[in-house]
């Protein structure tokens, strides 16, 4: 027996969590095109639609959930989210989201896709992507991204989405070499292994990593980046958590060099403890 029927087009992707304040469940559905729906339930079998809308550019597995604004302590704000990293942030009582902003970016670059986040976890908010890579090693193509902690910041734009790696991400790395380079560019060669690594440039001004042939330029406005190199893959968080993205790499990048541009100011390398 069917919890819901279909209600129109490809009807899927439903988010499912529990509304502690107003004591329910809510689902929240993609529809079709660009639009979707709220549910609520006692039960988890028996669901009342309370909110259907559309919203431009979002589409494909929605997410609902409420983050805390880092730079106004006591402060949150509930985010809806789509696919492609659009979102808008508003209020949700338990029945009906109310946006406040317009649809917005979250991701530098257009490699994740489909990013949920998970319940159940005190809080944080803690959301993993799949990347649509196109390598094929092993028979398969794409992977999913590491764990990141999503919150809010106030900026001059208004509020923003930020991403920062889970804490534990640090419990699988150990410092293994802290560079100055003096104004010159750096050369490391990770051995095949993983490398994490954080930069610090000398000014605002966008900053470049280069991991084999492949190159990615940060707008990291004068704060320090993390960057996690793996095979295939170059992911980054900068700009105290507001620029986060991902590119692919050649298959076999970590058996070869890691340039950065000029304009360093140190870089700290990190080695797994695997």
């Amino acid at each position: 027996e069917l919890i819901l029927d279909n209600i129109r087009g490809e009807n899927r992707d439903p988010k499912i969590f529990f509304h502690r304040e107003s004591r329910a469940y809510v689902m929240v559905l993609f529809l079709d095109e660009n639009e979707f729906a709220i549910f609520r339930s006692e039960d988890l079998l028996h669901w009342n639609e309370t909110q259907r809308f559309s919203a431009g550019r979002m589409w494909e597995c929605p997410d609902l959930f409420e983050a805390v604004i880092e730079n106004d302590p006591g402060k949150k704000k509930w985010v809806f989210w789509s696919a492609d990293g659009y979102y808008m942030l508003g209020n949700f009582d338990g029945f009906k989201f109310t946006s406040e902003t317009e649809v917005l970016s979250a991701y530098d670059t257009g490699l994740p896709y489909a990013a949920q986040t998970y319940s159940g976890v005190e809080d944080k908010i803690i959301s993993v992507a799949w990347y649509r890579t196109k390598n094929d090693k092993g028979g398969f193509r794409g992977m999913m991204s590491l764990p990141a902690e999503l919150s809010l910041q106030n900026t001059k734009d208004g509020c923003r989405i930020c991403f920062k790696p889970v804490s534990q991400l640090w419990d699988r790395f150990r410092p293994a070499k802290q560079i100055f380079p003096e104004g010159r560019p750096i050369e490391e060669k990770p051995g095949g292994r993983p490398v994490a690594a954080v930069i610090r440039w000398n000014s605002a001004d966008p900053g470049s990593v280069k991991a084999g042939d492949t190159e990615i330029k940060i707008e990291h406005g004068g704060k320090p980046a993390t960057i996690i190199i793996d095979h295939g893959i170059m992911e980054y968080f900068a700009g105290d958590g507001l620029i986060y993205g991902a590119v692919e790499a050649e298959e076999d990048v970590l058996f070869k060099s890691i340039n950065t541009g000029s304009g360093v100011e140190s870089l700290m390398i990190y080695e797994p403890l695997f």
